[in-house]
């Protein structure tokens, strides 16, 4: 099994359900050393293209910045899905918790 760290909309149930078709059981944890933020993407709905604002974090070496959120495990296959899910804007990294897991995260691709 995959360890992800969530901080965003893969904590959502509906969002669980639809990509993994469950519920993601997880435990809280936290990252010291990233900031979160936004980031604006152009995706086409049902035709049409809109700009969406969805949460992303990027590292920002300040040992006062903790982010909060949750650790899940995921198959490989659903991680494949949260990869895909995820799109071109983020990329995956692996980190260390506070809590001392060795786990994924995405974060938002550098510009």
């Amino acid at each position: 099994m995959n360890k992800l760290f969530a901080y965003g909309t893969l904590l959502e149930v509906p969002i669980q359900e639809k990509l993994f078709s469950r519920i993601l059981k997880g435990k809280k944890d936290s990252l010291t050393g990233f900031r979160k933020s936004n980031i604006h993407c152009l995706e086409n709905i049902d035709g049409e293209e809109i700009y969406s604002t969805y949460p992303a974090i990027s590292k920002s070496g300040s040992n006062n910045e903790v982010l909060e959120g949750y650790l899940y495990e995921l198959t490989d296959k659903e991680l494949k899905i949260a990869d895909k899910y995820e799109g071109l804007e983020y990329q995956r990294i692996s980190i260390l918790t506070n809590n001392g897991h060795q786990a994924y995260v995405y974060i938002k691709k550098p510009d």
